[in-house]
């Protein structure tokens, strides 16, 4: 980039601005339009959206590509702007906000700040660094009020180690996992400041590998740690009521059904042989979170939701499924859509941790 506004009074710019909502990611760049005196003339952005759910290398390819259109723009003199634009800045002005509400789907800024998770880039012109910002968003008495903070949260509601930073020369993949690792902060924050936060659980399931997962939030599920059974990392049953016996669960496990290569086509001939013929059955090759595949599969005996993906152990591969199995689940239909949002939850929140 080249800076044109005052650099004591300006030394940091806003080349990310992501939000999100219903699926749907939102991200701009905001480049920065100078007066012949080094002031601010006004801001234009650039916008681009996104549907989910999609890779982390998807996700950080769009936003390297905002970042290249700041860098190859910004700062622009206010003649410059005329040029890419054909209008004065005064004109852009009067239409920015318009602009800015209609690339978001937002009808005012108040349901943007209430209803928008959002996350923040800043770029230090001194350090040549781009750090991000997180956020939470609480209720105040009938309003919904968004705060920003760095990147390691706040001591007042909650602390993350390491500070989310990066250059130029950042991968794509990396970029997009540091943007998802963003808004998992800002949920949590918020979370936080509600009372529904549910600190995260760690499994090792190698050497110097484990899986971080946020544990199901509901009063129904049983913690039974590994279950006893050497398959399974983490075991939670579910009990509809109070004696009641517990025939469903969902569990981290390491897939032993799974004993070929991950294909869409042999998780399908797998759960066939394993669960019998099915009345409905769909298996899909698509990310989610750190999972590659989700297989679904019902017949008279069994309802079973997995997400499936392969972690590499160094010496050899392990396959890593989070799954849900309901018994009987003609007779369950409530329990069935509120388990398989509960497994989707819980599978997106999963992150594998490498120790060195």
């Amino acid at each position: 980039m080249n800076p044109k506004l005052i650099r004591d009074k300006f030394r940091s710019r806003t080349p990310l601005c992501i939000r999100i909502r219903d699926g749907i990611l939102y991200l701009n760049t905001q480049i920065e339009i100078a007066r012949s005196d080094g002031l601010r003339a006004g801001t234009y952005c650039e916008f681009t959206r996104l549907n989910l759910p999609l890779t982390p290398s998807e996700i950080g390819l769009a936003a390297k590509n905002l970042i290249s259109t700041f860098n190859s723009l910004s700062d622009l003199t206010e003649e410059q702007f005329i040029s890419l634009k054909g209008i004065k800045v005064e004109e852009y002005n009067a239409i920015s906000d318009d602009i800015y509400l209609k690339s978001t789907n937002a009808k005012s800024f108040d349901e943007l700040n209430e209803y928008y998770e959002e996350c923040v880039v800043f770029y230090n012109i001194d350090s040549d660094i781009y750090e991000f910002n997180i956020s939470s968003i609480c209720e105040q008495g009938k309003r919904k009020i968004k705060k920003l903070y760095k990147s390691t949260g706040t001591e007042d509601i909650l602390t993350f180690e390491t500070p989310l930073i990066f250059k130029d020369s950042i991968t794509s993949e990396a970029l997009g996992t540091m943007i998802l690792e963003a808004f998992d902060r800002s949920h949590k924050m918020s979370l936080k400041l509600s009372g529904k936060y549910i600190p995260p659980k760690t499994i090792e399931i190698y050497n110097n590998i484990s899986v971080e997962f946020t544990p199901p939030n509901d009063k129904h599920f049983t913690d039974l740690d590994d279950g006893g059974i050497g398959e399974i990392y983490q075991l939670y049953s579910y009990v509809p009521k109070e004696g009641a016996k517990a025939t469903d669960a969902i569990a981290l496990t390491s897939a032993p059904e799974l004993f070929k290569e991950l294909t869409v086509q042999n998780i399908r001939e797998e759960w066939i042989r394993t669960y019998g013929e099915p009345d409905e059955i769909c298996v899909t090759e698509k990310q989610y979170g750190i999972f590659k595949f989700r297989a679904e599969i019902k017949n008279k005996d069994y309802y079973c939701i997995s997400y499936i993906t392969t972690i590499d152990c160094g010496e050899f591969t392990q396959n890593l499924e989070c799954g849900m199995q309901i018994i009987s689940p003609a007779r369950k239909k409530k329990l069935c859509a509120s388990l398989a949002e509960s497994i989707e939850q819980f599978a997106l929140s999963c992150k594998i941790k490498y120790q060195s």
